[in-house]
């Protein structure tokens, strides 16, 4: 469940602090907690999205070296 302060406003009982928090993705694909016991898929799109960041990075430095 997730505790967003629209829930909180609406459930009174949630403003106290007796629940566990756990940091979650809304996927495994998307999920960037590293450290995951419960992971059930890769996390291919942040893999993908850090693919392309290091291939922008090194066009970036190809095209500086030639000015």
């Amino acid at each position: 469940m997730l505790l967003s302060p629209h829930l909180k406003r609406k459930l009174q009982f949630l403003k106290e602090d007796t629940f566990e928090k756990q940091l979650v993705g809304v996927t495994c694909e998307s999920c960037s907690v590293k450290d995951c016991s419960d992971r059930a898929a890769e996390p291919w799109r942040l893999q993908r999205k850090e693919r392309y960041k290091e291939i922008e990075s090194t066009v970036k430095g190809i095209i500086e070296s030639y000015k």
